[in-house]
Parts: C-alpha cells; sequence; structure tokens
C-alpha cells in the first residue's frame, strides 16, 4: 500500500512539475508569448508576464521602469505603428530550477524606421514570470575589440 501511494505521488508530482519548476522550453515559450503580444498590441498579455516587483530598461526608453510605469511604456512600445519581428535569437541559460535568463537578440522594424533596430534583450525569469528585462541597441562593431579579443 506504501508503495502504491509513492507511486500515486510521484505521478501527481511529475505532472504538476511544470508550474513549478522552469524550463528552458518553458522559457522559450513565455519569451514568444511576449515577443506576440507586444506586437499584436496586447499590452494588457504582456504586462501580465510581468511579476509585480519587476523592473523595465526598454529599447527606446532612459529610465529603469517599475509597477505602472512598465504598462505605460508599453502602452506607447507595442502601438508604434508597423511594430513586428524580423528576426530572434534565443540564448537561454539556466541557473537553478527556478530562475532563467534569455539574452535574445531581437531584430525590430515600424514604421518610420530607416533600418531595423537589433536590440539585445535580457529577460530575466523567476517562477515563470519576468523579473526583469533589459533591452537596449546592439552597438556598432567595434573591429579594435573583435581584434583584441580574437589574440586571446
Amino acid at each position: 500500500m506504501l508503495l502504491i501511494s509513492f507511486i500515486i505521488f510521484l505521478i501527481i508530482v511529475l505532472m504538476y512539475a511544470h508550474l513549478y519548476f522552469q524550463t528552458i522550453d518553458g522559457v522559450k515559450n513565455l519569451t514568444n508569448l511576449w515577443c506576440a503580444s507586444v506586437t499584436n498590441q496586447d499590452v494588457d498579455g504582456v504586462v501580465k508576464l510581468f511579476d509585480k516587483k519587476a523592473t523595465l530598461v526598454g529599447t527606446v526608453s532612459q529610465i529603469i521602469r517599475k509597477d505602472q510605469d512598465i504598462r505605460l511604456y508599453f502602452n506607447y512600445f507595442c502601438n508604434l505603428p508597423g511594430l513586428k519581428i524580423i528576426d530572434k535569437q534565443d540564448n537561454i541559460q539556466q541557473i537553478d530550477s527556478n530562475t532563467t535568463i534569455n539574452v535574445a537578440y531581437i531584430t525590430w522594424m515600424w514604421d518610420g524606421l530607416k533600418d531595423p533596430i537589433v536590440a539585445r534583450m535580457t529577460f530575466v525569469y523567476n517562477n515563470n514570470v519576468l523579473v526583469h528585462l533589459h533591452s537596449s541597441k546592439l552597438p556598432e562593431l567595434n573591429s579594435d575589440l573583435v581584434k583584441r579579443s580574437l589574440k586571446n
């Protein structure tokens, strides 16, 4: 009887483990959901992905945002005319069972831009919600730094 109880307990734990532990595939799906929400002008959907104590440093912003300021930022960003993602490259690292980081390169385009913007975006997830998002335009290639880096 004890063995059967243990097996039932184990089955239940495995069925619901995804609710308590992050996986790389789960974080990729959360990031894809974030991208879809942004490009579909779903501000509520974007905001729901953030923890209540999250911080945001947006691509087209110079300040660190918290609380309602995150919503205000996405009220602006999600509604850029013609906003779309041209390319996305994920680089996901699992820190522990609850914390995962996705350092993604996302290529954005919207009406009025001459050329697409490549943003390096750091998504920090804890317990399957965004606790921090930092995004900045990818700088121009520093050829001197590349030469020095290749020597080492």
